[in-house]
C-alpha cells in the first residue's frame, strides 16, 4: 500500500479518535465509581443510628422467606358475667360479645442452610368483664410481639438446635389460641424470652432445656429477690412417632417457677396490671400429655400440676397453702360435612384447688372444677373455617372456698388463614 499524506491525516484522525473513546470512556467510569462511592457514603452516614440491613436483597429473596397469618373472630352468649374489677360471676346477668380472638402475622425467613429466622405479631380484644371462660392471655386488650426468635438447626447434618427470642417454651403441649383454653394450658402455656437448647431424633425422641428471666418476686417486706437473673429453668422429654398406623405423642416436662406461666402472671398482679409478682417463693410445675391418633379418630390428654404448695401467704385454700392441678381429656372425630373437612370433639376438664385465693389482692385461680364441652368445625371454604362450640363450667362448692355456680358459654367462631 503506498503511504501518502491524505492517508497519514486519516490514520491519525482514527487514532485520535479511538484515543479520545478509550479516554471517555475511562473517565465516565471513573465518574461513575466516585458518584457511586459518594452515594453509598451519603447513605450510610445518613442511616449511621438505624437498624437495617446492608447490601440489598439478593435475586432470590421472596423463595426464601414466607408470609402467613390467621385470624379468629367469636361471637359468645353466656348465661352469666364475669366482673373482673371484683373477680366475680353474676349468674343473675346474660352476657353476649363480637370479640376479635386473636389476628397473627407471620414472617418466616430461611436465611440459609443453619439459619431461620420467625416472627409473630398479634391483636387481640380486651375480655375483661362479659364472658366467663377463663382466657389464657392476660385480660387487658393487647397488640405487639407475641414471637420473635432465630433457630440455627439443620437436622440433615446433626439432631441439635439452638433457638432464641421471644417464644412459647416448652412446658406443655397446646393450641395457642384455641376457642376455650384447657384447664392444663392454663397452667401451662408460658411466652418468654428465652434461649432454648433441644434435640430431635428420627427415630421420634425429642428433648429441650430453656432459661429465661421469669417476673420479679418479692419477700414480705417487699425486697425483690430475683427480678435481675436467669432465674427460671425448665425441661422436657418425649417421644413421637407412628406404629402400626397409630401415631402418638408423649411427652413430660417440668419448670421451677409455674408462676411465671401466662394465667399464674396475671391473677398474681394486681387489678390494674402494674403491680409485680408478689408470691414470696418459686413453686417449681410439671406437665405431661398423650396424644394418640388413628385414621378419624384422636384423642389428647394434658395434666399439670405442682411439685409443692404455694406459701399460705401468697395462694391459699382452705386455710392452707394452695397446690393446684388440672388435666383435661379430650375426643375428636374426622369427617366430611356435605363435601367438606369437618370434625366434632368432646371435652372434660377438671382442677384441684383451681378456685384459690390469692391472700394480696383477693383474686382468685378462677379454674372451674368441672368442665364439659363440645365443639364442631366445619372449613367452608379454602382457608375459611366455621367453628360451633358449647362449654359448661362448674365452680368449686363454697365448702371449698368457690360459689358452685354453674355457667354455660356458646361461641361461633369464623377463622380464617392465609399462607
Amino acid at each position: 500500500m503506498k503511504f501518502t499524506p491524505k492517508l497519514l491525516l486519516t490514520t491519525m484522525v482514527a487514532a485520535g479518535a479511538l484515543v479520545t473513546a478509550s479516554a471517555f470512556a475511562h473517565h465516565a467510569e471513573a465518574t461513575a465509581t466516585v458518584v457511586s462511592t459518594d452515594s453509598s457514603r451519603l447513605d450510610a452516614l445518613m442511616n449511621q443510628n438505624s437498624y437495617m440491613t446492608t447490601g440489598g436483597l439478593s435475586s432470590d429473596w421472596f423463595q426464601r422467606i414466607h408470609v402467613s397469618g390467621i385470624a379468629n373472630v367469636d361471637a359468645s352468649f353466656a348465661n352469666a358475667t364475669f366482673n373482673r374489677s371484683i373477680d366475680t360471676v353474676d349468674a343473675t346477668a346474660n352476657a353476649s360479645d363480637v370479640n376479635l380472638a386473636n389476628a397473627n402475622l407471620f414472617v418466616d425467613a430461611f436465611v440459609n442452610d443453619w439459619t431461620s429466622a420467625h416472627v409473630n405479631v398479634f391483636y387481640k380484644d380486651s375480655n375483661a368483664n362479659g364472658i366467663p371462660v377463663p382466657k389464657n392471655y392476660p385480660l387487658a386488650q393487647v397488640a405487639g410481639l407475641e414471637e420473635g426468635y432465630v433457630t440455627l438447626h439443620n437436622f440433615s447434618q446433626m439432631p441439635l438446635y439452638v433457638r432464641a427470642g421471644t417464644q412459647f417454651v416448652d412446658f406443655g403441649s397446646y393450641n395457642v389460641h384455641p376457642m376455650f383454653p384447657g384447664l392444663s394450658q392454663l397452667m401451662s402455656e408460658t411466652n418468654a424470652t428465652a434461649l432454648t437448647v433441644g434435640t430431635a431424633f428420627p427415630e421420634g425422641m425429642y428433648a429441650s432445656a430453656y432459661t429465661f428471666k421469669g417476673a420479679a418476686h418479692y419477700n414480705l417486706n417487699g425486697t425483690n429477690t430475683t427480678a435481675h437473673t436467669l432465674n427460671t429453668i425448665g425441661a422436657q422429654l418425649g417421644v413421637a412417632n407412628e406404629m402400626n398406623g397409630i401415631s402418638y405423642d408423649l411427652g413430660a416436662g417440668y419448670i421451677n417457677d409455674i408462676s411465671n406461666t401466662h394465667h399464674f402472671v396475671d391473677i398474681l398482679k394486681a387489678y390494674d396490671g402494674t403491680a409485680q409478682m408478689i408470691s414470696t417463693h418459686k413453686v417449681p410445675g410439671w406437665n405431661a400429655h398423650l396424644c394418640v391418633g388413628n385414621g378419624p379418630y384422636y384423642g389428647k390428654f394434658n395434666m399439670t400440676g405442682t411439685t409443692t404448695a404455694f406459701s399460705v401467704s401468697d395462694l391459699r385454700s382452705n386455710g392452707h397453702g394452695a397446690k393446684p392441678s388440672a388435666y383435661d381429656v379430650n375426643l375428636g372425630y374426622q369427617f366430611k360435612t356435605n363435601g367438606h373437612d369437618s370434625s366434632f370433639e368432646l371435652g372434660y376438664g377438671h382442677s384441684t384447688q383451681g378456685n384459690a385465693l390469692v391472700v394480696t389482692n383477693s383474686a382468685r385461680l378462677g379454674l372451674p372444677a368441672n368442665r364439659y364441652q363440645a365443639i364442631y368445625n366445619v372449613n367452608l371454604m379454602p382457608n375459611t373455617d366455621l367453628g360451633l362450640g358449647i362449654v359448661n363450667d362448674h365452680d368449686s362448692a363454697v365448702s371449698d372456698g368457690g360459689t358452685g355456680i354453674v355457667t354455660t358459654t356458646g361461641t361461633v367462631r369464623l377463622s380464617v388463614q392465609f399462607a
